[in-house]
């Protein structure tokens, strides 16, 4: 899990132990929440509890039955909340998928996305959703810059693909782009990669449908 701190008009990610007797953390930085300038830092004992706006955490199964309610308005098709929430159970996406979650400073989950791992270069990024009482208050972005950045310090060459079920400039405020095929309109195909993508890496976007 990971601390998420808002100072000088920067968000920062601090992985670590969080008590009290902890001397060293490793940060994480990125700036204005589209990953543009990020980089990467340690710091003797730099958090400071006043400027925490929430906490990055994976999902584990428990979180499951709350989470998957924030996309019900989106995607139900016409079926119950039972059912939708039963769909899951044979959706290869959601199963071997790894969740991400942002939690607010009282604990409680205020978004939730998924990360489909293609490859060792590529991943896929979907279910992106927020607890409907609380959209637009910026939880998505935060969750969504903190999970680039933490892929990337996994492998500096990782490449993101999703669907944009949304106005398009949302993502590309995250460092995203239109794709030069787009046979899932009006789900907009998008990528962001500073090297682009091959045939090949393109050809997961099939995987969504």
């Amino acid at each position: 899990m990971w601390n998420l701190y808002f100072l000088n008009n920067e968000y920062f990610l601090e992985a670590g132990t969080f008590n009290n007797t902890k001397t060293e953390s490793e940060v994480f930085c990125f700036l204005n929440s589209n990953n543009d300038n990020c980089y990467f830092s340690r710091s003797d004992r730099f958090y400071d509890l006043s400027k925490k706006v929430g906490l990055i955490r994976k999902a584990v199964p428990e979180d499951m039955n709350e989470i998957l309610r924030f996309g019900y308005d989106a995607w139900n098709e016409d079926r119950d909340m039972e059912a939708f929430l039963k769909s899951y159970e044979s959706s290869m996406d959601h199963l071997t998928g790894q969740r991400y979650l942002i939690e607010n400073n009282e604990e409680i989950i205020m978004a939730d996305l998924n990360t489909i791992r293609f490859s060792r270069d590529v991943v896929g990024i979907a279910s992106v959703a927020c607890k409907p009482e609380n959209r637009r208050e910026g939880w998505i972005s935060k969750l969504l810059s903190a999970v680039i950045l933490l892929l990337i310090s996994e492998n500096p060459r990782m490449k993101f693909l999703l669907f944009s079920e949304i106005e398009p400039d949302f993502y590309r405020r995250f460092g995203f782009y239109e794709l030069p095929l787009q046979n899932f309109l009006p789900s907009v195909a998008m990528g962001r990669s500073e090297s682009g993508f091959t045939m090949q890496e393109l050809a997961f976007m099939n995987r969504y449908f």
